[in-house]
């Protein structure tokens, strides 16, 4: 197949899988960690179908897998839920943002974990594709999952954290030379304080950088107008 031919095939399996494929809402009765019918009704018959259309008709190794195909497989879904960023504010204590979770699996080439591939709910209470390619760490972490833990997901990095409900403490994913290397566990005070540094500093800088900007600016245009003056002035003078 062509490169042209390949980037119309992709586009048009993107688009039948987001566009055209409601495939069943979750029970209102579904457990949280238990995959909703529809989320693995639409992982069964796409998952497979966007994998080999989109990886293996490309670079394989761009995505991490090998050239040869191999035995292609998937883990069962787990969820990951998004921050609440009221919690980072203070304003809430919920760490999960209120809106249904995206529902990963891991993609496995020859029995090893590679990459991986998530559904999530639409408006409308449909499956369609959230992504095709997380960070590498990500799939040791779900697979390094114990019960009572859930995963959640920091947009601004890009991170993913271990929640452990029973102990009440986030640890980071991490990945160290291809091994699983989670971080070291924070209270969940711990991790608000930390993202409260990391983020409203950020902010600051920003600020700090915006005001020394208009500075700049400000001083630019003052000598530009004095410039002005001056030449104006020397030449009306030249005139007279």
């Amino acid at each position: 197949m062509s490169a042209l031919g390949r980037k119309f095939s992709i586009m048009a399996m993107l688009a039948l899988v987001v566009g055209l494929s409601p495939v069943g809402a979750p029970s209102a009765s579904t457990a949280p960690n238990e995959p909703p019918e529809g989320a693995k009704a639409f992982a069964e018959r796409f998952f497979p179908g966007i994998v080999e259309e989109i990886i293996f008709t490309d670079r394989p190794g761009d995505w991490g897998f090998g050239e040869e195909k191999g035995a292609i497989a998937f883990s069962g879904l787990y969820p990951i839920h998004s921050l609440n960023a009221d919690f980072v504010t203070g304003k809430s204590d919920d760490l999960f943002a209120d809106r249904p979770p995206v529902w990963v699996a891991v993609i496995f080439q020859d029995g090893r974990p590679v990459n991986a591939i998530g559904a999530r709910q639409a408006d409308g209470g449909q499956f369609e594709l959230d992504a095709l390619g997380y960070p590498p760490e990500l799939p040791h972490g779900l697979l390094n999952l114990k019960e009572g833990e859930s995963v959640l997901h920091v947009p601004p990095a890009d991170e993913y954290y271990i929640y452990a409900e029973h102990a009440g403490t986030l640890t980071k994913i991490g990945l160290a030379s291809g091994t699983y290397s989670p971080g070291d566990p924070q209270t969940v005070e711990q991790f608000r304080n930390a993202l409260k540094e990391r983020y409203f500093r950020v902010g600051e800088q920003e600020k700090r950088l915006g005001l020394e900007a208009a500075i700049l600016s400000a001083a630019v245009m003052i000598v530009l107008i004095a410039g002005a003056w001056v030449y104006f002035g020397r030449r009306s003078r030249a005139i007279r």
